[in-house]
């Protein structure tokens, strides 16, 4: 009896989110439909109507052609000869909007018409930023004189930047970063306004930033506030979204590409930052969706109903298009899981971290040969997840100055093995072992604090063995590669690999500047003799692209299956000429493939919520029956 009133319970507080969430997609559908015969009234009119007389002065015509915004043939715009669609913004001048993306921008403008907040969740590379500056610069042309505010990465901002000078080169736009002074002086450019268009600028920065300056940009009002990569906000109490929730904002947008991620509280914090009012209950919107039973799939006529009103819930506010809805042709994507076995030394520290007896045995090895011994518990938080770990000495030729002051304090230790061994995160090191054994003793020449880089360092791990067999390959072939490791120590002994091959490469993790991010992505897309670019998977997988290669290898895979499919697509996406092919390698019969086979087990709600053919948004089907 109790289960059936807890149950009825529950049914009721869902149906009254469902209501409220019905209430705001009728309201915005009758709107549209409204829209839609006030547009066939005024066409009817206008056909009755003689055309407008021509300019006939020299002086109308010039003040005619300089009042025009971009060129004019028979009547209709265009832009390098092509013309442009009538509901394109007449500012976004530096190219043509492709069907769906003026669908986007229409269900853009519709919900900032309607004071409605949402989230545009297009897969990742089909163009949300575009359709983010189309939606500006009609604000712009509307009369709304700003400011916007852009929070993204550090790692899009410049390409955020890019972007408005490619297409709305007209639109003003701000970098706000820099040193404490600089930014100061940046805040007072956020008053002035635009001689040209008369409104106050587009302002982009990063999460960092934005945290440490929240009392500075809280003192303005913004128009429009959009989230690139939205996602980052999936932790209600992170405290981003506590600053974010403090600005005094008009309009809020998310941009994410992997609205759900792992489980329906992710995305509920979501909804809660741009709809508190419809979602306001966490513990009511998880009761009702059992995640256990939707992982488990959909087995009865109950559980069925139950998705299918998450679906309407979610579809006045979220709209999601993949590469196989629209209408574009794409070159395919094809992933490859490759097993790799462990090497005889691999396996050895494998067993001793297992057994817990690793100490003892790299103490012994220690009276065999000389080795620096560099382990750390790194912790399973993805705040810290790309900060590396502690290494007594760094190659001289890529010192950093923060690298070379670790090296200057080191320089007193005593040049003797160092044995710092710690077991408090076991996950950790089983998983630094499966990379490669010199994450846990990189060997010295003797008598120095060099590292050795020789053939051994390629015997000594599985992975290493199999991406020495396949770059030769993929090189005499004229592939370009891009490799992403969760660690940036990895990446290190990958750099020295490099170096010892001869291969050619760039590199972009956390700890690379803004301006030398930008540089290098361009750098490896303009140069075509550039053969690798490593990155880590969370500083060099969000929003940046890299369509000049065709090749990706994850060296090592994510415990969220999202971040390895955000970087596979910096180079799946549009602009892509070429195949794609995707090289997951994965330890046989370790934590490496229990990692694998959790994340594939993760991606089974996203596919069943967000992935759904008959989940596009409600609006969206509308918008494209005109």
């Amino acid at each position: 009896e109790w289960k059936e009133v807890s149950e009825n319970r529950r049914l009721k507080q869902l149906n009254h989110l469902l209501e409220k969430s019905s209430i705001y997609a009728n309201y915005l559908l009758n709107k549209k439909r409204q829209k839609r015969e006030r547009k066939k009234q005024k066409k009817a009119k206008s056909l009755s109507k003689v055309e407008e007389k021509p300019v006939k002065t020299l002086r109308g015509r010039k003040r005619k052609a300089e009042t025009a915004e971009i060129p004019v043939v028979d009547g209709i715009m265009q832009i390098n000869g092509n013309a442009m669609p009538s509901t394109q913004p007449e500012y976004l001048t530096g190219g043509i909007l492709r069907p769906y993306q003026i669908t986007g921008f229409e269900w853009l403008r519709i919900l900032f018409d309607n004071a409605v907040n949402g989230i545009l969740a297009d897969e990742m590379g089909l163009g949300k930023t575009v359709q983010c500056i189309a939606m500006i610069c009609r604000l712009v042309k509307s009369g709304f004189a700003g400011p916007f505010l852009v929070c993204a990465p550090l790692s899009t901002i410049c390409n955020w930047i890019n972007e408005f000078k490619r297409f709305a080169p007209r639109i003003p736009v701000v970098l706000y970063h820099g040193t404490a002074a600089e930014r100061c002086v940046l805040a007072s450019t956020i008053s002035s306004v635009s001689s040209d268009l008369q409104c106050h600028p587009v302002v982009i920065t990063s999460y960092e930033v934005l945290i440490r300056d929240r009392p500075s940009l809280g003192q303005f009002a913004w128009d429009y506030l959009i989230v690139d990569e939205g996602h980052r906000i999936k932790n209600m109490n992170c405290r981003l979204i506590r600053e974010l929730k403090l600005l005094k904002v008009s309009a809020k947008l998310l941009l994410t590409g992997t609205p759900l991620q792992n489980n329906l509280s992710e995305l509920w914090s979501l909804l809660n930052f741009l709809l508190p009012e419809v979602f306001n209950d966490l513990s009511t919107f998880e009761a009702w969706f059992d995640l256990k039973k939707m992982q488990k799939g959909i087995e009865t006529e109950q559980q069925q109903d139950v998705v299918n009103k998450l679906h309407k819930i979610l579809a006045p506010f979220l709209l999601r298009r993949t590469k196989d809805d629209i209408e574009i042709y794409l070159p395919p994507k094809r992933e490859l899981i490759v097993f790799t076995p462990l090497s005889e030394s691999q396996n050895e520290i494998y067993q001793a971290i297992v057994n817990r007896t690793v100490r003892q045995y790299l103490q012994e090895k220690e009276n065999d040969e000389q080795y620096e011994i560099a382990l750390e518990s790194i912790s399973n938080d993805s705040n810290q997840s790309d900060q590396g770990f502690y290494e007594r000495e760094t190659r001289s030729s890529t010192l950093s100055t923060r690298q070379l002051k670790e090296r200057e304090e080191r320089s007193t230790i005593q040049d003797e093995s160092v044995i710092n061994v710690s077991l408090s995160n076991l996950m950790m090191q089983l998983r630094k072992c499966c990379n490669h054994p010199y994450l846990i003793k990189y060997p010295l020449l003797p008598g120095t604090d060099i590292f050795r880089v020789d053939e051994d360092l390629i015997s000594s791990s599985g992975k290493l063995q199999l991406l020495d067999r396949m770059l030769p390959v993929l090189k005499k072939n004229g592939h370009k590669v891009l490799l992403f490791s969760q660690m940036t120590a990895l990446l290190d002994i990958i750099e020295d690999f490099c170096r010892f091959r001869n291969y050619s490469h760039v590199r972009l993790d956390g700890s690379t500047k803004c301006q030398t991010r930008q540089e290098r992505i361009d750098e490896y897309n303009s140069n075509r003799d550039l053969f690798i670019f490593l990155l880590s998977t969370r500083a060099g997988g969000l929003g940046i692209n890299l369509t000049s290669a065709d090749t990706v290898i994850i060296y090592d895979s994510d415990w969220n299956p999202q971040n390895d499919l955000q970087a596979q697509d910096r180079c799946h996406r549009i602009g892509q000429t070429r195949s794609v092919l995707i090289y997951r390698f994965v330890s046989a019969n370790t934590v490496d493939q229990f990692m694998v086979e959790r994340a594939e087990a993760k991606r089974v709600l996203e596919r069943m919520i967000i992935n759904r053919e008959k989940f596009k948004g409600k609006l969206a089907e509308d918008l494209n029956s005109k």
